[in-house]
């Protein structure tokens, strides 16, 4: 495995095989950013994100990925991403500079300019409270980041494009939020403005492994410690990278990949989370699910929040 070559800014509208762009403004992951990056031997390139897709329902794997079909643009993702690139300039200033004022300061700033704004707000008032959330979570970030960083720790790096080809033309990709030195140890830290998860269930996330073993594939270094730092309340969950998922990682990944290119059929995987699908138009299995689980609710509550991966492309990140 070898961490992949810079490659030429390819020409305005076009990729590097000369073939029209996909269209910008969509919500796209990580592995659809780096595609354009590759060499065209390098046909398929898997991400976390890419890969919750897969498992979770092979449809919507083919209309998000195959068929590039375009998703809306919600308001958790859209909060997400600005609130990342907010903390990305923040983080580049001296430590001293990194006060509240600074960082809403920023947002206001970065607010207007980030796209697809209007369409994920459904009214002016959704879109003050979205501001306000994102107001608190900065605040709270500058709170504790006071106290995170001492004379033992030390930021090694900040929103860090990695990838790593597998071979057989296959290549995995992420970006990673941040990445520390602290308690004489790297530590890698992902950002989330969504729900929290408990660490049972991060633990078992394909992201934490994959980030780990991505940094110590191109750095060489080992990640001792993973946190997921959520901002939404202000509550960091860390702990130790699993040695054993991290060495199987790259068989799964080769195994997956070999799945993906042999797929055919792209069965769908009815259930509650088709509700919240942006390609439920399109897919007559997850409309009946849809109807089916409207029936059972009829007259109650409005139901269960959606799983974690059926929220992937709506959790901001």
């Amino acid at each position: 495995m070898s961490p992949l070559p810079a490659r030429p800014e390819p020409r305005p509208g076009r990729d590097p095989g000369g073939r029209p762009a996909p269209r910008a403004g969509r919500d796209r992951g990580p592995g659809d950013l780096q595609l354009a990056l590759l060499p065209p031997d390098e046909s398929l390139v898997l991400s976390a994100t890419r890969l919750d897709v897969w498992r979770s329902c092979r449809r919507r794997y083919l209309f998000q990925y195959v068929q590039r079909l375009p998703a809306r643009t919600t308001e958790p993702l859209w909060i997400g991403r600005l609130v990342h690139r907010v903390l990305e300039r923040l983080v580049a200033l001296p430590p001293a500079e990194r006060r509240e004022e600074a960082a809403l300061a920023l947002l206001d700033r970065l607010w207007p300019e980030e796209a697809d704004r209007r369409s994920a707000f459904p009214s002016p008032e959704r879109e003050q409270a979205a501001r306000q959330r994102a107001r608190a979570m900065l605040a709270a970030w500058v709170r504790r980041e006071r106290a995170r960083l001492g004379p033992d720790s030390r930021l090694v790096g900040l929103e860090l494009p990695l990838s790593l080809r597998l071979g057989d033309g296959l290549a995995f990709t992420g970006r990673i939020d941040r990445l520390e030195w602290r308690e004489g140890g790297l530590e890698l830290v992902d950002y989330k403005t969504g729900r929290p998860r408990s660490a049972p269930a991060l633990r078992r996330d394909l992201q934490a492994v994959a980030y780990a073993w991505l940094v110590e594939s191109v750095w060489g270094r080992p990640v001792e410690r993973v946190t997921f730092w959520f901002l939404a309340v202000d509550r960091l969950v860390t702990f130790p990278v699993d040695r054993e998922a991290a060495s199987a990682l790259p068989d799964r990944l080769r195994a997956e990949g070999r799945a993906i290119r042999e797929e055919r059929l792209y069965p769908a995987r009815p259930g509650p989370a088709c509700r919240w699908c942006d390609y439920l138009a399109l897919c007559p299995e997850g409309q009946q699910a849809a109807r089916r689980l409207a029936s059972r609710q009829a007259g109650g509550s409005a139901g269960a929040a959606p799983s974690q991966a059926a929220r992937s492309s709506d959790s901001g990140r």
